[in-house]
């Protein structure tokens, strides 16, 4: 067993030029880094420089997949052991705490098999399990004044507080007037509780704001929230309460925090594949109402391909298969790919939300920035454009797993999904209908070359999966069995 004299446990809020400083004052000269973002190559060196001997690890580098899954089965069991699951508002803020805590629990018993340390130093927030680490022997909490942009869990309560304040807002009692929006189809009063924004409602349908007492639902009255809006409190005053899916729901994701959402939830899918993963739980499905439009895509033309938009997905807590570090990978892969192309153009979209500071975090796109300007390569950058304009301006588009990915075969374009994660690609229901996927970098690139350069055995690959979605997508649709 190598000795050491500490564990820094860290996220990108601690700088380099501030862990320097921390070891300089408690005269560590051999660290052990663990991250839970990755290192970018234009930071790797200045990260070295902390002590003598610095040896730099990401958590994602210490986990299986059966070691993340592990983590979520724990949260869910001690949930439903201590009755947990019954306390819908608090749920997955336990959940994600729970699984964290086990996250960080095996990666330090991995390095305590190949390392002693004498004293361990972490950061608070951003994948990094202060309730853990305060209890172990030695530790030390890196003060906010070391962190690149202040304490992140004070930004985190600031931020965090805002759907709770928006609840007070609307969790009124059930006599008083609330803010709806109100579709009516067929005979029936769709009343939604939260935003529409992202639900594709058809355009000749007419939808209005209006404030609304709430009732009983009845046949002619349905009470609905989108899944990203959805109020416990709010919709525990009612029998049942329509949960509208609007993202991508791949069907071997984990369980995830499910459970947060009460027995009186009736889920609207939009396709085939968001209808097994809530099946796969016990969940109420129904499928979409005909006001929404069809999740069809559209085939793609052949020509040749040179634009690439690369659209990143965000992380958090909400499960243990996806790391911090995931974006940190893609980003990388991403100028590699643009060296090994340079006739290729590369266009990186960071996820709106990314900043959060229960993501990737506050400084998480400026440090994306900085490292695709050190790279200095002509054909990569990040976008500064909107999200219709990137898919207007891209002939392929390329994510781990995205809602944008599916939107831009919606639109015809072509459709990459690469999986760099060691786990199981959220993409593998399109991969095994053959849409292009790849696992690794070099497989990437030979990808993107062969589409990029054969467009017509590109157009006639793509198109044929397309054709096997939409048969498929048709097939279950049958809306006469559909919400109406």
């Amino acid at each position: 067993m190598e000795k050491r004299d500490a564990l820094t446990v860290i996220n990108q809020d601690v700088s380099s030029s501030a862990l320097k400083t921390l070891c300089l004052a408690n005269h560590v000269q051999s660290v052990v880094i663990l991250s839970t973002h990755r290192i970018f190559p234009n930071e790797k060196e200045a990260y070295l420089q902390v002590g003598a001997d610095v040896r730099i690890i990401t958590f994602s580098d210490l986990l299986t997949e059966e070691d993340m899954m592990r983590c979520d089965q724990t949260a869910e069991n001690i949930l439903h052991a201590d009755g947990g699951c019954v306390n819908k508002a608090a749920y997955a803020s336990r959940f994600m705490s729970l699984s964290l805590i086990e996250k960080h629990r095996i990666v330090h018993q991995k390095l305590l098999s190949a390392y002693r340390f004498d004293k361990v130093f972490y950061s608070p927030g951003l994948g990094v399990a202060e309730s853990y680490w305060k209890k172990i022997e030695f530790s030390h909490c890196i003060p906010a004044h070391n962190h690149h942009t202040g304490n992140p869990f004070t930004k985190a309560l600031q931020i965090g507080l805002k759907p709770f304040q928006s609840v007070l807002k609307i969790a009124r009692k059930i006599f008083l007037p609330a803010q709806a929006t109100i579709v009516h189809f067929d005979g029936k009063m769709y009343i939604f509780l939260s935003s529409v924004k992202r639900l594709r409602i058809r355009q000749d349908i007419h939808v209005y704001e209006d404030n609304i007492f709430l009732t009983k639902p009845n046949r002619k009255n349905i009470y609905c929230m989108s899944i990203h809006g959805y109020d416990p409190t709010l919709a525990g005053q009612f029998k049942e309460v329509l949960i509208f899916v609007d993202g991508y729901h791949p069907s071997n994701y984990p369980r995830s925090y499910i459970d947060s959402y009460g027995k009186n939830s009736v889920f609207v899918v939009r396709t085939m594949i968001d209808q097994r993963w809530f099946a796969a739980y016990g969940k109420a499905t129904a499928k979409p109402p005909a006001f929404l439009d069809t999740e069809l895509f559209s085939p793609c033309m052949a020509y040749p391909r040179k634009k690439v938009l690369i659209a990143l997905n965000h992380a958090g807590d909400w499960t243990s298969l996806i790391n911090r570090s995931d974006t940190d990978e893609l980003v990388i892969a991403a100028a590699e790919m643009a060296r090994n192309l340079p006739h290729v153009i590369f266009r990186i979209r960071t996820h709106p939300t990314m900043n959060h500071p229960a993501h990737e975090g506050p400084n998480s796109s400026a440090r994306i920035e900085q490292f695709v300007q050190s790279c200095g390569l002509a054909n990569l950058r990040t976008s500064s454009e909107s999200l219709q304009e990137d898919l207007e301006w891209s002939d392929i588009c390329l994510s781990e797993y995205s809602q944008v990915l599916l939107d831009a075969m919606r639109n015809g374009k072509v459709g990459v999904a690469v999986n760099l994660t060691r786990r199981h690609s959220f993409m593998q229901d399109y991969a095994n209908l053959g849409f292009f996927h790849a696992n690794d970098v070099r497989s990437a690139i030979i990808l993107l070359r062969n589409i990029a350069e054969d467009p017509d055995s590109t157009s006639r690959t793509h198109n044929l999966a397309v054709e096997q979605y939409n048969t498929l997508l048709h097939q279950w649709l049958d809306r006469d069995h559909g919400l109406q």
